[in-house]
């Protein structure tokens, strides 16, 4: 929904599918900001760790693989494992 919201207003808005939690990740000229709708918070780019290892309670630490943009595919095939 977020995604589909973003593309609505002309925003570039990409799915970002970390351990154990997906986020959406915003761009624009002032930086990089990481929207997770699911607690209703913007996060830092630099506090994504910290928020993550919050919310699952143990330490994370994001391989830049994590940083990539997930395909359409991908996020379905997430979705269907998730109702599994």
């Amino acid at each position: 929904v977020c995604m589909a919201i973003g593309r609505r207003i002309a925003c570039q808005v990409d799915g970002l599918a970390f351990p154990a939690h997906f986020m959406a990740c915003y761009r624009d000229a002032a930086g990089v900001w990481l929207l997770d709708p699911f607690a209703g918070v913007v996060v830092e780019y630099v506090a994504a760790e910290g928020h993550l290892s919050q919310l699952l309670g143990r330490a994370v630490q994001l391989p830049p693989a994590a940083w990539a943009p997930v395909s359409a595919q991908a996020l379905a095939l997430r979705i269907l494992h998730n109702l599994r």
